[in-house]
């Protein structure tokens, strides 16, 4: 029997710190090179999805998660040119973001200075999502 090891799905995390600013990435590569992000990536063919974004949030950012929750699936074919289904978590952090990995630069940013049309991929989607559910 062959093992397929596709990369069948990414993660995102919205990561808040105590300020409740929210941790950006802007994108060093295509597709949206330049572009706003939340820290997030494909997930490997060995790692659960919560591994996966304890170290894509790691990697980018250098920012070291204790706990995530899942917050929601996103699967519109539109979504990403690379990727159609995320599963996005929550968490909540402070530190100093460092960019490393294929952000070029991390930094946590007041949310109501951000204009959710211009992140990448759905992510603005994701960010509205969670300041709705936030006001619940």
């Amino acid at each position: 029997m062959k093992k397929y090891l596709d990369r069948v799905l990414t993660v995102d995390c919205l990561v808040v710190n105590s300020e409740g600013k929210v941790l950006f990435v802007t994108r060093a590569a295509e597709p949206y090179k330049n572009y706003l992000a939340l820290p997030g990536g494909y997930m490997n063919f060995d790692e659960t999805a919560e591994q996966a974004v304890i170290r894509e949030v790691k990697e980018e950012t250098g920012i070291i998660l204790d706990k995530v929750e899942m917050f929601a699936v996103y699967d519109d074919p539109k979504r990403d040119p690379k990727q159609r289904v995320s599963i996005l978590f929550i968490a909540f952090a402070d530190g100093i973001p460092k960019a490393a990995d294929d952000a070029h630069k991390a930094e946590f940013l007041e949310v109501d200075k951000i204009d959710p049309t211009k992140l990448a991929f759905d992510h603005g989607q994701m960010l509205e999502d969670f300041i709705e559910m936030q006001s619940i």
